[in-house]
């Protein structure tokens, strides 16, 4: 993919984001120095799994106490909002977004023990090293990708991260239901095949679509045991 960056702002860029997101949240009536996790559910997932997958990403992980944790893809640090909502004492967070405006709205938030970075981690994958990660969550972001991008990318966060990497695609295995529906300009991917990269990596591999009747899929890689 030639430039990731201008990819993931054709999909989901709008401009001034933070300020709109804000402003939307005041014309609804909400106390912004006030908000509830629930108050934000409705704008806060980007990606098309929306809260569900945000849920299963956080579950799946399996995210122990004192554990460092990256989010590639962070958007507006909805990952890092759940993890804290359920009072897993995380030892770090850090959080890399490819769009500015993202980084902005989640800095807002202003999340305890979390920061969060702009930067495309394809063009720089230095990033992934952030914060010493022991585990990886990559939700959505693969979603705009060609296989070998996303494949690479998933790859070098692995190599980064001490513990492993989590990460959701949407499956070209999903329920009938969702025949003929277009997900454009995001693109399905086989889970089979992904499975078999995934071994290639390590042979500790889990790996789910039940949950959104098959629509979305979700990867624990963790590296072998020595």
């Amino acid at each position: 993919m030639a430039n990731y960056t201008e990819a993931v702002n054709e999909h989901y860029g709008r401009e001034n984001l933070g300020d709109r997101i804000f402003a939307a949240l005041e014309a609804a009536g909400l106390d912004l120095d006030n908000l509830e996790i629930d108050d934000l559910a409705p704008i806060e997932q980007f990606h098309i799994g929306g809260r569900d997958a945000t849920i299963r990403m956080a579950e799946y992980a399996g995210v122990q106490p004192g554990t460092r944790v990256l989010d590639v893809g962070c958007g507006r640090g909805d990952l890092a909002a759940r993890l804290l909502e359920r009072t897993v004492p995380i030892a770090g967070f850090v959080g890399i977004d490819a769009m500015p405006e993202m980084v902005e709205a989640a800095a807002k938030r202003d999340l305890p023990g979390c920061r969060f970075i702009a930067g495309d981690a394809i063009a720089n994958p230095d990033l992934l090293g952030t914060g010493k990660p022991d585990y990886t969550c990559i939700s959505g972001t693969l979603n705009t990708m060609d296989d070998r991008t996303a494949q690479k990318l998933v790859a070098d966060a692995f190599a980064a991260a001490s513990g492993g990497i989590v990460f959701n695609f949407l499956s070209s295995r999903p329920h009938a239901r969702f025949a003929g529906r277009t997900v454009a300009p995001a693109r399905r991917r086989d889970p089979v095949l992904w499975l078999d990269f995934a071994l290639g990596l390590s042979s500790r591999v889990a790996f789910t679509q039940a949950y959104l009747d098959g629509h979305d899929a979700t990867i624990l890689i963790q590296h072998d045991q020595q």
